[in-house]
């Protein structure tokens, strides 16, 4: 609890914070109205809200309304747009070095080939084949 006193206390600023990062989180006269992921609605329960209602209360000495937004508006927040960016980034990387192999380049030049993005996936180490020996045995 003194862990939410100290977050409530530190934006206790006027909202000054709030309107230098845009985020989904808003605030209107004595109402404030949180948005959750889906997978945090319990924090929505009573017993969590009358507990931060109360840190909010006594950390700020105004009166609030809690209301909460769970899901699709929750979704949609900086962070979760950060997230799918970086998820997107994370697909993006392996294709786009793929397409700039040497070999691919010259196949698709050659050929007038087109990439269907969906097809290019990352080999697993079971299907790769061993790398070549030296023993004259295994030859």
């Amino acid at each position: 609890m003194a862990g939410i006193r100290r977050g409530v206390a530190a934006r206790a600023d006027g909202g000054a914070a709030r309107r230098r990062r845009p985020s989904s989180n808003r605030s209107t006269g004595n109402v404030l109205t949180l948005a959750l992921p889906a997978a945090h609605k319990h924090l929505a329960d009573k017993v969590y809200a009358d507990k931060l209602k109360a840190a909010l209360d006594q950390a700020t000495g105004r009166k609030w309304m809690l209301a909460f937004e769970v899901g699709s508006a929750a979704e949609a927040s900086l962070a979760a747009q950060k997230k799918r960016a970086q998820a997107e980034a994370e697909v993006a990387r392996p294709r786009r070095r793929f397409r700039d192999e040497p070999f691919v380049q010259d196949v698709l030049g050659r050929f007038d080939a087109k990439i269907k993005p969906d097809s290019i996936k990352p080999l697993s180490t079971a299907t790769m084949a061993p790398p070549p020996s030296d023993d004259p045995r295994h030859r």
